[in-house]
């Protein structure tokens, strides 16, 4: 996982646990890991095949540093675009990401029944190629 405060990329390590969601490990307890969020804090969270073979000639750091601007959707969008772009379409392994912003414990006010607010969106930057 990578982490960005107030403009500055991090990497930040997470203890191996076994794969979530797979039934022979469902009675296999997993390990709760606390992570010091703070209001203004970005952390995209992805699986090996994003930054393994042809993902590895993206550069991670540097595309979270520019997209900072953009919705958390748009750029997890920005990242697989870029990841495929250097694979030529052709991904050997699965390519999982997640990106979010912790705004804070306090309560927000949504706009929406169901999935994202598009009015937090930012509306025609999601087209910049990375």
């Amino acid at each position: 996982a990578r982490g960005m405060r107030e403009g500055a990329v991090e990497v930040i390590t997470c203890e191996v646990d076994h794969p979530f969601g797979l039934s022979e490990f469902a009675t296999l307890p997993y390990r709760v890991q606390e992570i010091d969020l703070r209001p203004g804090d970005r952390l995209l969270m992805f699986t090996d095949g994003m930054v393994e073979r042809h993902g590895e000639r993206v550069d991670v750091p540097a595309l979270l540093e520019r997209t900072r601007g953009l919705h958390p959707r748009e750029t997890a969008l920005m990242l697989t675009s870029a990841v495929r772009e250097a694979a030529e379409g052709r991904l050997d392994d699965d390519a999982t990401v997640m990106c979010l912003d912790w705004h804070g414990p306090q309560v927000t006010q949504r706009r929406v029944s169901s999935g994202a607010d598009t009015q937090q969106a930012s509306a025609g930057r999601a087209k910049e190629q990375p």
